[in-house]
């Protein structure tokens, strides 16, 4: 087995492991580079995706923070179709 394969991926963030995913259900040898010290690190300082605003239910129950009112105040000047997501 070569110590070298034909897909590299700079970066063990959400979008370089997904990535490396897809190509591995392609049957693909992948390699991962990254500079941080554990893969996937900001994936779990971010709330594990919770924090993600792009999801389809955008509501301040779906999203997890210490500060309650986090997401309200993050939601407050946001329009979603026209209409104020709060």
């Amino acid at each position: 087995m070569s110590r070298y394969s034909e897909n590299i991926i700079i970066g063990a963030g959400a979008a370089g492991l997904f990535c490396a995913a897809q190509l591995g259900k392609l049957g693909k040898q992948v390699t991962i580079f990254d500079n941080g010290k554990k893969i996937g690190r900001k994936i779990l300082m971010s709330g594990g995706g919770f924090c993600n605003f792009t999801n389809m239910e955008i509501t301040s129950g779906r999203y997890i923070s210490q500060n309650k009112h986090f997401v309200k105040s993050a939601f407050k000047n946001v329009i979603h179709n026209g209409t104020s997501l709060l």
